[in-house]
C-alpha cells in the first residue's frame, strides 16, 4: 500500500499508546482486520492516526473490538462486595449481558469480601462502603495494606453522600466513587480498560 497522510501515521507502539492497549493487542487487531495497517519496505507496520483516533472514540463509548487473543484469553476477576441481594442480581445480569470474559464473585459482608479478595486475586473490586459487619473504609485500608489491589482496581459505589465518603478516605485517594443508582456504563468502561491492558 502507499503511504498514508490522512491525519499522520504511526508505529505499533504509538498505536498501542493511543488506544491504551498492549502492542501485542494492536498486532492481533491488525492481523484480524480490526485495525487497518500496512508495512514499510523494511517490514514495519504503520497505522493511520485518524483511524486510530476514531477507534479510540468507539472504545471510549464502550464498543470493544470483537477479536483479540489477549482479551479472549484473559478473564477479568471481578469481586463485588455488596449486601443488597437485589442489587447483586442487577450486577450479575448486567455484567453477563456484556458478553465479556468476566468471572464474578459476590460477598454479602465485609469480612467475607476480604477473604474472597485474598483467595481470588481480583482484577476489579466494586465495593459498597456501608456494610453491616465492618466499616467499608477498613476494607479499603486492609486491601491496600496487604497489596490485594491498587487504586486503579477499585470502584466504590454507595448510597452514602459522596462528600462524606471522600472525607473518610486518604486525601490523594484516586479510585472512582459513585452514588447509587449504579453507573453501569462507567463500570463497563473500567472493565474494558482493564481487559485491554
Amino acid at each position: 500500500m502507499g503511504s498514508k497522510t490522512d491525519g499522520g501515521v504511526c508505529s505499533s507502539n504509538r498505536a498501542a499508546e493511543l488506544l491504551n492497549v498492549t502492542p501485542r493487542t494492536i498486532q492481533l487487531w491488525a492481523d484480524s482486520g480490526i485495525v487497518r495497517s500496512w508495512k514499510t519496505p523494511g517490514g514495519h507496520r504503520r497505522y493511520s492516526v485518524k483511524e486510530l483516533n476514531d477507534l479510540a472514540l468507539q472504545i471510549k463509548n464502550g464498543v470493544v473490538p470483537d477479536v483479540s487473543d489477549d482479551v479472549e484469553q484473559k478473564t477479568l476477576n471481578v469481586l463485588i462486595i455488596e449486601d443488597d441481594p437485589v442489587l447483586n442480581s442487577l450486577y450479575k445480569a448486567t455484567l453477563q449481558s456484556w458478553k465479556l470474559p468476566i468471572k464474578i464473585v459476590f460477598a454479602m459482608e465485609g469480612y467475607s469480601g476480604l477473604l474472597q479478595a485474598g483467595l481470588n486475586c481480583p482484577d476489579l473490586v466494586i465495593l459498597d462502603i456501608n456494610l453491616p459487619d465492618i466499616n467499608g473504609y477498613k476494607i479499603v485500608d486492609s486491601m491496600f495494606e496487604n497489596k490485594l489491589i491498587t487504586e486503579e482496581q477499585l470502584i466504590i459505589v454507595s448510597g452514602l453522600p459522596l462528600s462524606e465518603i471522600r472525607k473518610n478516605l486518604p486525601e490523594k485517594f484516586s479510585s472512582p466513587i459513585y452514588g447509587k443508582p449504579v453507573p453501569m456504563d462507567e463500570i463497563k468502561r473500567k472493565v474494558i480498560s482493564l481487559l485491554s491492558k
